[in-house]
């Protein structure tokens, strides 16, 4: 058993993800700017990337729906 360096809980030896506090102990699961990068943090880009993309157009569709 080992401490976790982020939250200080008790974890396994073995522990690639911290089961208390979420954090990854190893880099191989950072990206270049030492950012973790997460199934979530993906989701929300490609998500954010359609909105940069179609910005325009979703903002007219929403306020055409409200106004019929």
């Amino acid at each position: 058993m080992k401490k976790c360096p982020y939250c200080a809980e008790e974890i396994q030896d073995d522990a690639i993800k911290c089961k208390h506090c979420g954090e990854y102990l190893t880099t191989e699961h950072q990206d270049s700017s030492g950012q973790v990068e997460g199934n979530t943090d993906k989701f929300f880009g490609c998500v954010l990337g359609i909105i940069k993309s179609f910005g325009w157009l979703i903002v007219i569709v929403i306020v055409l729906w409200f106004l019929f």
